[in-house]
C-alpha cells in the first residue's frame, strides 16, 4: 500500500527543488492552492474535450490525459500536506468516514420518507392494491437501486 504521508514529503521536496532551480512553481500554500485550482480546470478541459470535441461518450473518454490531470491535482494536495505537516492519511480517513455517515443518514432519511409515503398511500389503497403495486415493482422499497 502507498504511504501517502511519505509521498507527500517526497512531493514537497521535489517541488522545493524545482522552485530553487528556477521552475515556474511556488511552494507556499496559497500559491499551491491556486495551482491546484488551475489543475482542476485542466482536468475539466481534458474530460470535456474528449466528451464534446471528439464526440465520445463517458465510456470512451480518453482516460490517459484525464488521469494525468487528476494525478496533478492529487500531487498539489500532497505538496501542501507535506509542507504543512498534515497527516493526509488521517485526514482522508476522517473525510471518508464523514461521507459514509452522511450517506447512511441520507439513506435512512430516504427510507423514512418512503415509509411515510407508503403509510399515507396505504390509507387510500386496499391491501390488494398495495400488494399488487409491490409485486409489480421489485424495487419498491429500494428506491430503484
Amino acid at each position: 500500500m502507498i504511504d501517502l504521508n511519505e509521498l507527500a514529503k517526497q512531493a514537497f521536496i521535489v517541488a522545493k527543488q524545482r522552485e530553487s532551480n528556477g521552475s515556474n512553481i511556488k511552494t507556499d500554500t496559497v500559491s499551491m492552492l491556486k495551482h491546484c485550482a488551475s489543475e482542476v480546470v485542466e482536468a475539466v478541459e481534458a474530460y470535456t474535450r474528449s466528451q464534446w470535441q471528439l464526440n465520445k461518450n463517458e465510456e470512451e473518454i480518453e482516460l490517459e490525459h484525464f488521469s494525468l490531470e487528476l494525478a496533478d491535482i492529487i500531487t498539489c494536495c500532497l505538496i501542501i500536506s507535506g509542507k504543512e505537516n498534515i497527516d493526509i492519511e488521517v485526514a482522508l480517513n476522517r473525510v471518508m468516514e464523514k461521507n459514509r455517515l452522511r450517506a447512511e443518514k441520507q439513506f435512512q432519511k430516504n427510507e423514512k420518507m418512503k415509509i411515510t409515503n407508503i403509510n399515507q398511500e396505504s390509507i387510500l389503497k386496499t391491501d390488494e392494491e398495495l400488494e399488487k403495486e409491490i409485486n409489480l415493482n421489485p424495487d419498491y422499497f429500494l428506491g430503484g437501486w
